[in-house]
Formats: C-alpha cells, sequence, structure tokens
C-alpha cells in the first residue's frame, strides 16, 4: 500500500500532514474578519456569491472554454460544498 506522505517527503515536498498541521504563510490567507462561526458563515456566503457570479459572468460572454473559467468553476463548487454542510451542520 502507498504512503503517500513517505512519497512526498521523499520527493522533497511538505507532506499532507504538515500541511494540515499548517504552515507560516497561513496568517495571510486567513481574513482578518473572521473571528468565530457567523463571521467565518458570511465569509463563505461572500465567497460563494463572488464565484457564483464571477462564473454567471464568463458563461454570459461565451468563455466556458477558457482556463480561467475551469477555475472558476473548481472554486465555486468547492466554495459551495463548504457552504452546504455548514449549513446543515448549523441546522440552517
Amino acid at each position: 500500500m502507498c504512503n503517500i506522505d513517505e512519497e512526498l517527503k521523499n520527493a522533497g515536498l511538505l507532506t499532507v500532514s504538515e500541511l494540515m498541521a499548517g504552515q507560516p504563510l497561513d496568517g495571510f490567507q486567513k481574513h482578518a474578519g473572521v473571528k468565530d462561526i457567523e463571521s467565518f458563515k458570511e465569509w463563505l456566503d461572500m465567497r460563494t456569491e463572488e464565484m457564483l457570479r464571477l462564473k454567471a459572468r464568463l458563461i454570459l460572454d461565451s468563455k466556458e472554454d477558457s482556463d480561467l473559467f475551469e477555475w472558476v468553476h473548481s472554486h465555486s463548487a468547492a466554495f459551495n460544498e463548504v457552504r452546504l454542510n455548514l449549513n446543515a451542520a448549523l441546522g440552517v
């Protein structure tokens, strides 16, 4: 059986375990306004809406074949999945 952490370490890369434990640059990716679950939900709603609007604009501009569309589409799906599951956990 394959151990992905071992393979990553042998390749000179950070392991999944190391990435999950946090990295020094994580602080730069955190939104300063996220302080609790409610502010996280607001941030997540904002980011999900932003991705959906950008995706809609690309569709209306017939840019589904662009690399940007694939990036926006995948991010939109990821944000929406997190949003749906957070709402389920909160009973919303």
